[in-house]
């Protein structure tokens, strides 16, 4: 079942593709509502909103914008599954490409390749979004089978939740694609590093809901941008596929929908590599000193600067 009956709704999310038949990307619609939408929103939610849309219910105005959400996300990655396949038949004659009529041109490989990366951004940049719109205070009372799915929990481990905050802190242009990649380094350094460094008193204050005074909103902030810069040092040495330009960094990965986005990038040469890690690892170390002096000072007001034990001291160590 899908969140989709008419070619109209259709074209009302992607505008630009009215000669596209509803019936191409139905076959991609089922797919990505399990391995995306139900893993970010939680089945119950999706299933409340499917079901009422099968059924004809009527919706509240709350429902109706997750609705459209929900849609935007679909359709353009169902769109990105169905581009590579959709250029070409498959037959007992081998694999032949589709015919274009006097005035169109087969697309390039390449042209292709950037348009299915660029849906599946745009919709990844979409969830991210709507997540925040699903965690404001009134959506979490409208939406309770959001509240208290484990994709919720999940979503609020760590000090680090949302790609913008973690933007706000090393620039990697707001990407969920990178976001998701670079999340699970993210609570690595927090359980391996940090909680040994403030212990878990201290680290379940910060990452509370409540208001935090000032000592502890000092912490917080110190922690988010030590765990960042650390992490960002991590994955660069961990050699992963990324990529450092103007833009900040990028990592790539195939996405849950199975959208590949890292056939066409520049990969940092060694020289590169080596700068961005020892310089993400020297604004790492100076933070950490930062959370271990205003850790101490809270644990012991007065007592002094925190006294380095484990930091790396700007070589290229990871936590």
């Amino acid at each position: 079942m899908t969140l989709f009956k008419t070619q109209d709704e259709l074209t009302e999310v992607l505008p630009n593709t009215k000669m596209l038949m509803l019936e191409k990307l139905e076959p991609y619609f089922e797919e990505v509502a399990d391995s995306v939408l139900a893993v970010h929103i939680g089945q119950t939610l999706y299933d409340r909103i499917q079901k009422k849309y099968t059924d004809d219910g009527e919706f509240s105005d709350p429902e109706k914008a997750l609705l459209r959400r929900l849609r935007m996300i679909t359709a353009k990655l169902a769109l990105a599954a169905y581009l590579p396949i959709g250029e070409v038949h498959i037959g007992d004659d081998g694999i032949t490409t589709v015919g274009k009529g006097e005035q169109r041109t087969a697309a390039y490989d390449q042209q292709i390749t950037r348009l299915t990366e660029s849906l599946t951004a745009q919709a990844y940049d979409s969830l991210e979004r709507l997540l925040t719109w699903l965690q404001s205070p009134a959506n979490l009372v409208e939406f309770p089978e959001y509240a208290s799915s484990e994709a919720y929990i999940r979503q609020q481990r760590g000090l680090i939740r949302r790609a913008i905050d973690f933007s706000d802190i090393y620039p990697i242009a707001g990407s969920r694609l990178t976001f998701q990649a670079i999340h699970p380094e993210l609570l690595n350094v927090e359980e391996d590093k940090l909680l040994p460094l403030i212990g878990s008193a201290q680290y379940n204050i910060i990452k509370g809901t409540g208001t935090l005074s000032d000592e502890y909103a000092s912490l917080k902030r110190a922690a988010q941008k030590a765990v960042v810069f650390q992490a960002v040092a991590n994955v660069i040495q961990l050699q992963q596929n990324i990529q450092l330009d103007a833009g900040g960094l990028r990592v790539y990965q195939t996405s849950q929908n199975g959208s590949q986005n890292v056939k066409y990038y520049r990969a940092p040469t060694e020289a590169e590599r080596k700068s961005a890690a020892g310089a993400a690892q020297a604004r790492a170390d100076f933070f950490w000193d930062s959370v271990g002096t205003t850790s101490a000072e809270i644990n012991n007001p007065g007592a002094g600067d925190y006294i380095r034990e484990f930091l790396s001291n700007g070589k290229m160590a990871m936590f």
